[in-house]
């Protein structure tokens, strides 16, 4: 008899020990999906994501994004045809935002993305699309070159827009 009780004690405790096993993985599954090496277009995916929702809140923690190194390039086209570009470092970038943020969130500039395409350009992924301006009712080219970092993560490491002169 009691070996039966001590059979049916191991039972009872086999059970919930599976019960419980079962739920972990239930659980931690996505958390560890979430964190599992991605690929790197999954990655630019997901970066570029980020970006347009600190985009869309004014955040210029936007910055962050950007690898030290990144270049941020603008083509201005002026009604005449002609063109002018600029070039700013990150850090220049950083100075531009503080400005231009704050008077983006005053106007509520709304701006969205379309045919967004995804292209490997050695370890890094281009990402090229078109950038909407709902209340300038105006449209242009945008690219990021983004890739992973030397500390880990990814990052912005080149940006080139178009906008009107």
């Amino acid at each position: 008899m009691i070996a039966m009780r001590d059979g049916i004690r191991f039972r009872v405790w086999e059970n919930f020990l599976l019960s419980f096993l079962f739920l972990f993985i239930f659980w931690a599954l996505p958390a560890i999906a979430e964190n599992a090496p991605q690929t790197p277009i999954e990655e630019a995916k997901r970066l570029f994501h980020r970006y347009i929702q600190l985009e869309a809140v004014f955040e210029p923690d936007i910055v962050d994004l950007y690898a030290d190194e990144a270049v941020i390039k603008n083509i201005r086209i002026y009604p005449d045809g002609k063109k002018g570009a600029f070039l700013l470092t990150k850090d220049e970038y950083t100075d531009r935002l503080a400005v231009t943020m704050p008077a983006a969130a005053a106007n509520m500039e709304d701006v969205n993305y379309s045919d967004v395409t995804y292209g490997m350009e050695g370890d890094k992924v281009r990402i090229n699309a078109t950038r909407h301006w709902q209340h300038k009712d105006y449209a242009a080219p945008f690219e990021l070159l983004v890739g992973p970092r030397p500390r880990g993560g990814w990052g912005i490491y080149e940006e080139i827009s178009y906008s009107k002169g």
